[in-house]
């Protein structure tokens, strides 16, 4: 049975990716409905499948269109787009990355050579949407099976390190909404967004938590480099939005895909705990014209983080100016509320942590 059903699923995805074009107007394609995913289906064969059908259909059918993912499916890292345009991707049921325990540490890798594609790339695009309609205050899953790859508290860290996939990044894409949706334990980075320009991310939760406890233990730490927001480029919104993770919050970083600067970005109202409302690790580019504002911070792990890294051998040093932090507020930060200097990695060099601020360090 299942080998007749792909029969007629390839079916439906041929006529599918030819509808756009010849129908000239926007259309609505529901990922199983009509171009045959599979939902509620973990079979690993099932999965694979899945993870093909949504690159294509994202390749293929979904600019000028809307890609409606209505049901649960399961699928694998390595979904990737590059050049949609004027397209939605609107998840009112749930996307659900599980890890393949049959792939290799060293198979599937980014060119890096340290971590596996993400789970959803897409790059070189414009004027996307990412949203979900569902009613009564809900809001659909993007979901990273992140305890698999966390695995045992520490144990799972010290064998994976940051082999993990990114749940979504984004490279050099412009004009992109991102709304009403659930980001959910992370592998790795939540959202990882270099080279944009024209982002706005509203009404979305983000969570990476092994336990609920209200706090940041050492289990709870454990699931480490689980970012919430990290992002780079121009022209960024992101309010309205909570976060609950074990690394930065949100992070601006450093824009190596667009003349070396990020700026001109605002964050308000967002609610977060973890490693604080960051900025960097900057080193050798520019991050200028950011605000954060009317932000709460519940038992964050780090508060206000700015942090520095040595530059690449011949680069000039990191430079960060004109950033406002007004009206924040933090709630028992369980280590530093205010850290300016180098990354955490070298918290040990506290006294060489800047060597413009003398004394850079607060306790709550």
């Amino acid at each position: 049975m299942r080998s007749s059903r792909h029969v007629v699923v390839f079916f439906h995805l041929m006529m599918a990716f030819v509808l756009p074009t010849a129908l000239g107007h926007h259309t609505v394609f529901d990922l199983d409905v009509d171009l045959g995913a599979i939902p509620n289906d973990k079979t690993p064969s099932v999965m694979r499948y899945n993870t093909h059908v949504l690159s294509e259909a994202l390749q293929t059918c979904v600019s000028n269109n809307t890609l409606l993912i209505s049901n649960t499916i399961y699928l694998y890292h390595g979904v990737y787009a590059s050049g949609l345009h004027d397209a939605i991707l609107q998840i009112d049921g749930s996307l659900n990355f599980e890890r393949d325990f049959s792939e290799g540490r060293n198979e599937n890798l980014v060119p890096s050579g340290k971590r596996p594609t993400p789970c959803l790339l897409l790059e070189d695009s414009y004027n996307i949407t990412i949203t979900s309609s569902v009613p009564d205050g809900q809001r659909g899953l993007i979901h990273g099976g992140g305890m698999q790859w966390w695995g045992i508290p520490f144990l799972g860290y010290l064998n994976l390190q940051e082999h993990r996939p990114v749940l979504f990044a984004v490279n050099r894409t412009v004009d992109m909404l991102i709304q009403n949706l659930v980001f959910q334990d992370a592998p790795l980075w939540t959202m990882n967004l270099k080279g944009v320009n024209g982002l706005e991310i509203r009404d979305t939760s983000i969570v990476s938590r092994r336990t609920n406890h209200d706090g940041h233990g050492l289990a709870d730490l454990s699931a480490f480099n689980t970012d919430g927001i990290d992002v780079a480029g121009h022209n960024v919104y992101v309010h309205d939005v909570d976060i609950w993770n074990q690394d930065d919050c949100i992070a601006v970083k450093d824009n190596n895909e667009g003349g070396r600067i990020s700026s001109n970005m605002t964050f308000e109202r967002i609610h977060a705990s973890g490693l604080g409302l960051t900025i960097g690790s900057i080193g050798g580019t520019t991050v200028q014209n950011i605000t954060f504002r009317d932000c709460y911070l519940h038992k964050s792990f780090k508060g206000i983080y700015l942090k520095f890294r040595e530059p690449d051998p011949g680069d000039r040093p990191g430079l960060v100016r004109d950033v406002l932090f007004e009206n924040i507020t933090m709630e028992e930060p369980q280590q530093w509320g205010l850290w300016i200097g180098p990354a955490q990695q070298t918290d040990r060099y506290e006294k060489h942590c800047c060597s413009a601020i003398s004394c850079c360090f607060l306790r709550s």
